[in-house]
């Protein structure tokens, strides 16, 4: 067990359940943060004040100080892996998902990561579900794609060279407390607005890989608890199963005594429905394969799904975004209920002028025979 880690972030929604599960097994933590967001730990760990953004910055502050473990949850991951690398032993790096059909090939980003157009999200067929070892995205017009899938290499061939040991998690979504830009807010807001319908596209069954917070931090502990299984690995993180969006909205809602009438549409065209049903830019299953998290960590979740989103529903209740605050604005659902009203009549229209359709002249029946008679 290590006696000495650094967390780069840790202040986050994965950074308290890392930090208090390494305080609880004796290690002593330290943090690097911007110092603009603080949150308490289970006992005092050492904060430093610094930009994880700038490779300088953190040269700086870490210079002379080496930890047995190192661990990347925030920041420039090229330049904290940097900085660490030759600081500490174990370096656990986290990214997330840049698999070949999770992203749509038109997506344009500018140097910042902004996206610079949106495109209509085409349908695209990734494995189910998706393991470790798939093609990654290569669309040279995806900038930030193109940057993190960098880090990962980085990171890779760092221990490739034998610099350090390390591991690269791939983080899905993350909820929970403390989630940036929550999209579970998009279906809160509208429950605790009583809104009666809610649209879901393709009926709702496209599933996807989330994360709890809880059970994230969980995998990064389990690389901490099995460093030599976990050495030079690259490692799939989720709930221990996916849920469709129509199961998810469904148990937001129920959390908070609500049920929506949940209107189906076509995904291409179910435009409100797209800050929240996740992965607009491509209509696929977003499904991670966890056998190697679950088989070579040993990793198991702490949060059921079902619980998990309970939880983060009453605790998105009692705690609301601001509306039309910055945290809303970077969810990206406008809540324009009129223009979601629009979309919702015509679909309901649709769907009349289609029950008054007259009823096909065939009926279904069995295909098998079924004899009255033995045959002779």
């Amino acid at each position: 067990m290590p006696r000495s880690a650094i967390v780069v972030g840790g202040t986050g929604p994965t950074g308290p359940g890392t930090v208090n599960g390494l305080l609880a097994r004796g290690v002593d933590v330290t943090i690097l943060h911007s110092g603009l967001h603080e949150t308490t730990f289970d006992r005092e760990v050492e904060h430093i004040h610094t930009d994880a953004h700038s490779l300088e910055a953190m040269e700086t502050e870490l210079a002379g100080r080496t930890f047995d473990v190192g661990i990347a949850m925030y920041g420039r991951l090229r330049h904290v892996a940097t900085a660490l690398a030759r600081r500490v032993g174990q370096l656990i790096a986290v990214g997330g998902v840049f698999y070949e059909g999770w992203i749509n090939d038109q997506f344009h980003t500018t140097p910042n990561g902004e996206i610079a157009e949106t495109p209509r999200p085409p349908y695209t067929f990734p494995p189910v579900p998706m393991p470790e070892d798939a093609p990654m995205d290569t669309n040279p017009d995806n900038g930030f794609a193109r940057r993190a899938l960098a880090s990962e290499r980085l990171v890779m061939d760092l221990h490739a060279r034998g610099v350090v040991s390390a591991t690269m998690l791939r983080f899905p979504k993350v909820y929970g407390p403390g989630a940036i830009a929550p999209i579970e807010w998009s279906v809160v807001r509208r429950a605790l607005d009583r809104r009666p319908a809610m649209i879901v596209p393709d009926g709702g069954l496209v599933q996807e890989t989330k994360v709890h917070a809880a059970n994230a931090s969980a995998a990064v502990l389990a690389v901490v608890d099995h460093p030599d299984e976990a050495a030079g690995e690259t490692v799939n993180v989720g709930d221990d199963r996916p849920v469709t969006t129509r199961e998810w909205i469904t148990i937001l809602a129920s959390a908070l005594d609500h049920r929506f009438d949940l209107v189906s549409l076509p995904f291409d065209v179910a435009a409100p429905s797209f800050p929240y049903a996740r992965d607009p830019w491509t209509i696929c299953h977003h499904v991670l394969d966890l056998t190697k998290l679950r088989t070579r960590l040993r990793w198991r979740p702490v949060v059921g799904v079902e619980d998990g989103l309970a939880a983060t529903a009453h605790h998105l209740a009692a705690h609301p975004l601001e509306t039309g605050g910055e945290q809303e604005r970077q969810a990206g659902d406008p809540f324009d209920y009129e223009w979601e009203d629009e979309f919702l009549e015509a679909a309901r229209a649709l769907r009349s002028r289609l029950e008054a359709l007259p009823e096909p002249a065939f009926r279904y029946r069995h295909p098998y025979r079924h004899p009255t008679e033995v045959a002779t």
